[in-house]
């Protein structure tokens, strides 16, 4: 598969083809899930508590890998070919760790979420769903959410759209460098 451009820049191909396996291995390990879950019901105490034991393991990884489907598009998902673009390597103005908010498909509350702003984008990582950089050319609006701290909307094609913010501080930070990055792209 091709290079493709993005926003970003150039979308560098995996390296490795361990994102076939997971593909596999999510849907296979989601299914037997479901059936173990049925069985399991008939079951004494004692063999539940062993069988669940053996299944846990073999769950959580495909748990985290649809988290990361729901905060990323597909192509930049742990099942896609494509690398999702690095932070640049500029200091962070501001950095809020632990904290919650929201990608696309998926909420979390502390600590769950981390946020840093540089001069170009904002870097993110959700625990378990994978890290992500937003470039302030990507994004299109913010607005401002009922009881919920405030909303990115962007077509950037790594991320799924919208973004909260939780914090007024983290929206601010966020604000102050996104309209520097638009003052100086119009001179």
């Amino acid at each position: 598969m091709p290079n493709t451009t993005t926003p970003h820049g150039r979308s560098k191909e995996k390296t490795d083809r361990r994102y076939i396996f997971y593909r596999y291995y999510c849907v296979v390990v989601v299914v037997l899930w479901i059936g173990v879950n049925a069985f399991i019901k008939s079951l004494p105490i004692h063999e539940f508590l062993l069988l669940s034991l053996v299944i846990v393991p073999f769950v959580v990884p495909a748990i985290f890998m649809v988290l990361n489907l729901g905060a990323f598009k597909f192509q930049y998902s742990v099942f896609g070919p494509l690398e999702r673009s690095l932070t640049p390597k500029e200091t962070a103005s501001y950095i809020s760790r632990g904290t919650s908010g929201a990608i696309g498909w998926i909420r979390g509350s502390m600590p769950f979420f981390s946020y840093w702003i540089y001069p170009s984008g904002m870097g993110i990582s959700v625990l378990g769903a994978g890290k992500a950089f937003l470039s302030f050319n990507c994004v299109d609006d913010v607005q401002q959410e009922y009881l919920r701290g405030h909303r990115i909307i962007h077509h950037s094609p790594e991320i799924r759209s919208p973004i909260s913010l939780p914090s007024e501080k983290l929206f601010s930070a966020f604000q102050e460098q996104y309209e520097k990055f638009r003052t100086n792209k119009q001179v």
